[in-house]
């Protein structure tokens, strides 16, 4: 459990209403575990800090030091290494598809999207999340409109936390507006 409060006034009132929830469930703590007033740390495998989450750098120096894969084993071990830091690395899905080809022994197709949002000040958009997926099977033959419709579902899914609490845009240049609200489009766009 983590609690963060964006001022440290307001940190043990947040604090309080934490355990008073813990109470009310008849939930208890480990002090052992417990950790109060850190400015950061790891958490559930990844690095917690002022700026956010962040990859943990022994995950990543595990990565770094392991020796190129030989066997089927080798590249299932870093593919899943490689997966679970997938969220801090841009385009994840087309720099470990070598991996992915090698697993599967199959021809597959890759795409990757890019979320970004808008800073309503500067009229300036950065990249705030990278989110991609290996297609496959009937995957692969869906036209351009229906993959990116397909990103925007998967992407939806993965960030559906975003997509509550802050307001999103899209920028493409297929006509998806218009084709999603066609009332003959295809099965798969309804």
């Amino acid at each position: 459990m983590l609690v963060k409060s964006k001022k440290a006034a307001d940190h043990v009132k947040d604090l309080e209403e934490t355990f008073s929830v813990l109470r009310k469930y008849k939930l208890k703590l480990n002090p052992a575990k417990c950790a109060f007033g850190v400015q950061g740390g790891r958490f559930l495998g990844f690095m917690v800090t002022q700026r956010g989450i962040e990859a943990n750098p022994l995950k990543i120096r595990a990565i770094i030091d392991m020796k190129a894969p030989t066997y089927l084993n080798e590249a299932q071990r870093l593919t899943g290494r490689i997966a679970a830091l997938s969220r801090f690395i841009s385009k994840s899905a087309k720099k470990s598809l070598p991996f992915f080809k090698t697993l599967r022994k199959a021809k597959t197709f890759e795409w990757g999207c890019q979320l970004r949002t808008h800073s309503g000040r500067r009229q300036k958009q950065l990249p705030i999340y990278y989110v991609s997926k290996v297609l496959n099977g009937a995957e692969g033959r869906y036209t351009s409109i229906e993959k990116m419709a397909l990103a925007l579902v998967v992407t939806a899914r993965r960030l559906h936390p975003y997509f509550l609490s802050h307001p999103i845009g899209v920028r493409t240049d297929t006509p998806l507006k218009q084709t999603l609200g066609k009332p003959d489009t295809s099965g798969r766009l309804k």
